[in-house]
């Protein structure tokens, strides 16, 4: 099975449960990502939604689309990680990580609407560490600050950043 395979099988849950996992990947204190990170990053890919046109009509568009979450990116480091989680789950085979499979059920959570947005409506998020950098991205300044939640840094777009 190729990559695009692994890929064109994946479900919405199952890109996004991989999103999450790759996007949110480290918390020094827990020795992983939070469960409010993860649902954060979920929050912004469901958000992203809302704008079809500009990111993809449904939650595994926006995640696999290009150059929006470089976890998917050809040169990232977690991509092959995750591309074998993606295996397991589209070969239906147990994951034999509690982390993966709390990540599905979050997903799951999100795609169906329960899990309410924690990021105040953002479309957009940096890391801490690359907001406070010098090499802080220039799309940031174009948009409104909504809040933090762990390491991640949430904004939005349709309003100015103050």
């Amino acid at each position: 099975m190729t990559d695009a395979d692994i890929l064109a099988a994946l479900t919405n849950e199952m890109a996004l449960a991989c999103t999450m996992l790759g996007e949110a990947r480290g918390d020094a204190a827990q020795g992983h990502s939070s469960v409010e990170e993860r649902i954060a990053v979920a929050c912004v890919i469901r958000n992203r939604t809302r704008t079809p046109k500009r990111w993809g009509d449904s939650l595994k568009a926006v995640c696999l689309a290009p150059k929006q979450f470089s976890c998917w990116n050809a040169g990232d480091p977690n991509r092959p990680r995750l591309l074998a989680i993606a295996y397991r789950l589209v070969t239906q085979q147990p994951s034999m990580d509690p982390l993966v499979d709390e990540t599905l059920y979050l997903a799951a959570g999100i795609a169906s609407g329960i899990l309410l947005d924690q990021t105040l409506g953002a479309d957009h998020y940096v890391t801490e560490a690359l907001y406070k950098s010098p090499k802080r991205p220039s799309w940031v300044n174009a948009l409104a600050f909504t809040r933090q939640i762990g390491a991640h840094v949430f904004f939005t777009t349709g309003r100015k950043a103050a």
